[in-house]
C-alpha cells in the first residue's frame, strides 16, 4: 500500500493489499481485536465508526486506531461527527451531493460516493433474494460494493465497474442481530432502529442484505473474520 509522504501525497490501494471493512456489531466489545485491526494495509470505517469519541485510547482495544478511509454515508453524519475529522483520514466519502459541494474545496481528500453503486446494490439484491427495491442499502453494504464492483484507479474518484480487490475482509458484521456496540451514543433510537431493520421495517432490510454478504463469504469473494 502506498501511503502519504512529504514527496507523495496521493493515497492509493494495491489490488493485493489486505483491506478491512470494519462494521459496528456488539461482538467487537468482547473480541477486542484492536491490535489485529491495525495490522491491515487499509482500514475502512463507516459512519460513526470514524468519530473521534470512538477512535481514541479508551476504545483502541475494541476498534483499533488506524484511519485510512472513512465512509461517512449516513445523512448529516459528517456534520454530527465534525467535518474537521476529514483531515484525520487519507480519504473520506460522503453520500450527499449538497454536503460534498459544501466541503469539497476545503478538504481535498473528500470524495462523493458513486451513485451507480447504490443502484447496483438494489438490483443485485433484488435478483439474489427478491429484496424489494424500496429498501435503501445500508452504509455497510455500500462500502462492501465499493470494493467488489468499483476498482479505484488514479484519481480514486474514477474507476470501472466489474473488478475487485483480492483480499477484502469484514469484521463487526453480523446483520446487526446484536445492534451497534456503542448503542444509542450518537443516535438516540439506534437500538430500536437496528431491531426494526432486522425485521425489514423502516428504510433498511438487514436480514436480506446479510444473506448476500454471507453468500460472498461462502464463495470466497471476501472473508468475514
Amino acid at each position: 500500500m502506498k501511503r502519504k509522504t512529504k514527496k507523495q501525497k496521493t493515497f492509493s490501494i494495491d489490488i493485493n493489499d489486505n483491506i478491512l471493512i470494519l462494521g459496528a456489531s456488539k461482538e467487537l466489545e468482547t473480541r477486542k481485536m484492536g491490535k489485529h485491526i491495525d495490522t491491515y494495509d487499509v482500514v475502512c470505517r463507516i459512519n460513526n465508526g470514524g468519530n473521534h469519541q470512538l477512535l481514541n485510547n479508551k476504545h483502541k482495544d475494541i476498534v483499533g486506531t488506524k484511519k485510512n478511509i472513512w465512509f461517512c454515508l449516513e445523512p448529516f453524519g459528517l456534520k454530527r461527527n465534525k467535518p474537521s475529522l476529514i483531515n484525520k483520514f487519507d480519504l473520506v466519502f460522503v453520500n450527499h451531493k449538497k454536503i460534498f459541494n459544501e466541503y469539497k474545496n476545503k478538504y481535498k481528500n473528500l470524495r462523493y460516493f458513486p451513485e451507480e453503486i447504490t443502484k447496483n446494490i438494489k438490483n443485485t439484491l433484488y435478483s439474489f433474494n427478491g429484496t424489494p427495491l424500496k429498501y435503501e442499502p445500508t452504509s455497510g453494504i455500500k462500502t462492501i460494493f465499493y470494493f467488489i464492483t468499483h476498482y479505484q484507479q488514479t484519481p480514486l474518484e474514477k474507476g470501472c465497474m466489474g473488478t475487485i480487490y483480492n483480499n477484502i475482509h469484514l469484521c463487526g458484521f453480523d446483520g446487526f442481530q446484536s445492534g451497534h456496540w456503542y448503542g444509542n451514543k450518537f443516535i438516540k433510537n439506534q437500538d430500536e432502529s437496528d431491531a426494526n431493520a432486522v425485521k425489514g421495517l423502516g428504510r433498511h432490510n438487514l436480514t436480506k442484505e446479510f444473506e448476500y454478504i454471507k453468500y460472498l463469504n461462502d464463495i470466497d469473494f471476501l472473508k468475514i473474520i
